[in-house]
């Protein structure tokens, strides 16, 4: 059966204050308050996060449903239908109403979260809710936090996002039959959706952790947590940890140098955030 395609993004955000930042022992950890960035202020701006408006809005749950309907092949058991979600922002600016859409058919269901902004719906972010133990290459994914913040100076609020992913890898046997060993690989996300001159949402983010445990086992080990938080000048930190990443061990070993170099490459770093 096919998916829903995921929009999927972000964690907890702390301060870039050098401080080691603690390792959530679950996904579904709750994050800290969000907080300001202090005394980065000189730090040069290492790259632009520019948000792409997005083409797909909708005029209504109905309409999203009906459209929602192609990513399914067995439609006897679709559903589809607002709920309710404490997590849901209240109307702040541009933002007229955020409210989750929840689809599902059989054992697999996906929450949407989604915003009306002059009058038409935009999906913020979307989280599968497989309750199942996800199979060879199969991904999760959830929310942690949503919160409406002004994060860039002028112009309307943000909606800053954290979510917690996972994709299971198996190893099967030399008959190829059977899977004899399960890896979960984690990774925690920070997403940052805002209105540019389209009068459209856009979001742009960074990954700002990672791991992996063995075994079969829900509960999530990050093994390389990066800072992440905004300066006075509305720039996203994404900064490396102080202590060396290769010490970030516990309880199922060490992560290699490479690895742990990779991610730091590709997702530390000062970003200016624009969108269209």
């Amino acid at each position: 059966m096919n998916r829903l395609v995921l929009v999927m993004a972000t964690g907890a955000t702390v301060a870039c204050s050098g401080t080691t930042p603690s390792t959530p022992a679950t996904d579904r950890k709750t994050p800290a308050p969000a907080a300001a960035v202090t005394g980065l202020a000189k730090l040069p701006t290492t790259d632009t996060l520019v948000g792409t408006a997005t083409t797909e809005t909708f005029v209504g749950t109905a309409a999203y449903c009906e459209a929602q309907k192609q990513n399914f092949e067995e439609l006897a058991g679709y559903q589809c239908a607002d709920i309710s979600d404490a997590r849901a922002p209240k109307p702040v600016g541009p933002y007229q109403q955020f409210k989750v859409i929840e689809v599902s058919e059989g054992g697999e269901a996906a929450k949407h979260f989604v915003v009306r902004i002059a009058n038409r719906w935009h999906v913020i972010t979307s989280t599968d809710l497989d309750a199942e133990q996800p199979g060879d290459g199969r991904g999760i994914s959830e929310l942690v936090s949503i919160e409406v913040r002004d994060v860039v100076p002028g112009g309307p609020p943000e909606v800053v996002v954290h979510t917690a992913a996972a994709q299971m890898q198996g190893t099967r046997n030399d008959s190829g039959t059977d899977v004899v060993s399960w890896r979960r690989l984690s990774t925690r996300s920070i997403s940052i959706c805002g209105i540019g001159r389209s009068n459209k949402l856009s979001c742009v983010g960074r990954d700002y952790a990672w791991g992996f445990t063995e075994g079969s086992a829900p509960k999530a080990v990050y093994k390389l947590t990066l800072q992440t938080g905004f300066d006075a000048r509305g720039r996203l930190h994404v900064a490396k940890p102080k202590i060396d990443p290769t010490t970030i061990a516990a309880p199922t070993g060490p992560v290699a140098p490479a690895t742990a170099a990779r991610f730091v490459k590709e997702n530390a770093g000062v970003f200016a955030l624009t969108f269209e």
